[in-house]
């Protein structure tokens, strides 16, 4: 049963999020931009660790474990005991939103918004600290960590942008590219990105994280030509190295041919959870009526595209 904002007490919202670009250059410090926004995940909280409603193999439970052992007598922990997503299947960002929901309900005064803008590190390595946690580090065993990306993004909320080497986290509210309209797409397929890292030998080319670089500073300097001619060689670059989804592959065939299309690539690993997908906003009445039946061929809910906003607004 859904419940609404206001019937959840001790409640915490956070933003889900999508790589928008730099999803595997993140893996080795590289360049990355991340949507991070509505729809959101909704958390309830208890102070009774009975209501737990999270996965023991989690990070956020990890941590959790971690704040209980070294918590003074007496003082109170919050754990989650509702969490409602809105996207089920996976793919928008859950794991991540709920070590940022358990962090900001018991240790916001530690990682305030101030200290992670100015060292996003501190965010990074507490989340690898409770990532590792029961997965045999101790006993010197190798641990494909994740990049750590989502984790900042859903942290915050607007379209965030991470340096090379995570020195600094920029946060943009409003989407610099009037001319272009942005919508995610669930493909309805997940591939788990942490298994994904544990099976497969990622090496990424420098070639990949230097077109991240420069995907960088054409979003920074609102170059839109500019910013699509280097999408367009990124999202190639990652098929010419089989990290696209055969499902994905077909699906953006199927909407290379609608009015207004400009671009898309699939997002998550392999590209499977999502397709980002840019149109020219002159067409976006006709795009829409294309939209509409493609859905329909794919037997997607249209209530679960996300239309990315222009402007994020405080709340």
């Amino acid at each position: 049963m859904e419940r609404s904002d206001a019937d959840m007490t001790l409640s915490l919202r956070v933003p889900g999020k999508a790589f928008l670009f730099g999803e595997y250059g993140a893996l080795q410090g590289g360049a990355a931009l991340l949507y991070s926004g509505p729809p959101y995940f909704h958390f309830q909280f208890s102070s009774s660790s009975r209501d737990l409603c999270l996965h023991q193999d989690s990070p956020a439970f990890r941590w959790l474990k971690m704040k209980s052992l070294s918590q003074p007598v007496g003082a109170e922990i919050y754990y989650p005991s509702y969490i409602e997503s809105p996207f089920p299947q996976g793919g928008w960002g859950q794991s991540s939103a709920e070590f940022v929901a358990v962090l900001k309900k018991n240790a916001s005064h530690q990682f305030s918004a101030e200290l992670i803008r100015a060292n996003p590190q501190l965010l990074l390595n507490e989340y690898h600290r409770s990532f590792l946690i029961g997965n045999g580090n101790s006993a010197g065993v190798s641990v494909n960590l994740p990049s750590g990306y989502d984790v900042l993004a859903q942290f915050f909320e607007g379209y965030v942008l991470i340096s090379q080497g995570v020195t600094q986290v920029k946060i943009f509210k409003e989407w610099p590219f009037p001319d272009l309209v942005t919508y995610l797409i669930p493909t309805g397929i997940k591939v788990k990105t942490h298994e994904y890292l544990d099976r497969e030998k990622v090496i990424v080319p420098s070639s990949l994280t230097e077109l991240c670089s420069k995907l960088s500073s054409a979003f920074e300097q609102r170059d839109s030509l500019l910013f699509l001619e280097l999408l367009k060689a990124f999202r190639l670059s990652l098929q010419s190295l089989g990290w696209e989804e055969l499902h994905t592959i077909q699906m953006i065939e199927d909407l290379e041919s609608g009015p207004g299309f400009t671009l898309a690539k699939g997002c998550g690993a392999m590209g499977a959870d999502f397709l980002y997908v840019l149109v020219k906003r002159h067409f976006l009445a006709e795009w829409e009526k294309y939209l509409n039946d493609f859905l329909s061929v794919w037997n997607i809910d249209p209530n679960k595209i996300v239309r990315l906003p222009s402007k994020l607004i405080e709340q």
